[in-house]
């Protein structure tokens, strides 16, 4: 985009960081995948981090109905 230096997208799992002019996507699915892209702002280099397990997320067949609960609530 124009007069925009940097955008960070996420919402969209990619496999790994996708820079695409001066977007980058950097959701890595870590919910499923326990792969957690981070970008370093001053550098915008990225450092894959392995996620840690999390017992309160939804395994990937339960996340459609709690994000639909989720988003009926708004």
């Amino acid at each position: 985009m124009k007069g925009i230096d940097h955008i960070l997208c996420d919402h969209t799992i990619v496999n790994e960081l996708l820079p695409m002019g001066n977007c980058h996507f950097i959701d890595t699915g870590a919910f499923t995948t326990d792969k957690l892209t981070v970008m370093a702002f001053d550098s915008l280099k990225p450092n894959d981090l392995q996620s840690s397990p999390f017992p309160h997320v939804l395994p990937p067949d339960d996340t459609q109905k709690f994000n639909k609960k989720t988003n009926d609530a708004y």
